[in-house]
């Protein structure tokens, strides 16, 4: 494969700057937790978007949490904030998807749902996504990703 001309780089390069500012569709909306030794970091990348029937979140990573430990993604319709544990249980937890940390304390998941022909979900619905992990050597025995705030385009 050929590296791109400088002149066409240049061109990429400067459209791309002037395309307008589109405000992200993942925000951080609460704190972490953290581990005993990291503070786990939550990472939303791709779009969340929804067709008729179908509504599909790309990679929803997590890194710097305990090595091999149980975790949970709880997958909230709306904001909780209740302080639980010494940390902020940030979603209402509607959906919980458990999932054991890689030795890197990193693990994430991706998934689409299908279910009818009319959209689920209307442009702007937000969702609320926080990773928790039980860490024994954290204080209460867990920890927490912040919380971050999905909105459907």
């Amino acid at each position: 494969m050929r590296a791109p001309s400088s002149g066409l780089w240049a061109f990429f390069l400067v459209a791309a700057s002037l395309a307008p500012p589109v405000a992200s569709q993942w925000v951080s909306s609460g704190p972490a937790k953290p581990c005993a030794t990291t503070t786990p970091n939550f990472t939303a990348l791709g779009t969340l978007h929804e067709r008729p029937g179908f509504i599909s979140w790309h990679p929803l990573v997590l890194t710097e949490g305990p090595p091999h430990a149980a975790a949970v993604l709880l997958i909230g319709a709306a904001e909780a904030a209740l302080p639980v544990f010494g940390g902020v249980l940030g979603p209402r937890p509607d959906l919980q998807l458990p999932l054991v940390l890689d030795e890197e304390g990193s693990g994430g998941l991706g998934f689409a749902l299908g279910f009818s022909p009319k959209p689920l979900f209307p442009v702007g619905t937000s969702f609320w996504f926080q990773w928790w992990m039980a860490d024994p050597a954290a204080t209460s025995g867990v920890c927490a990703s912040q919380t971050i705030r999905g909105t459907i385009r």
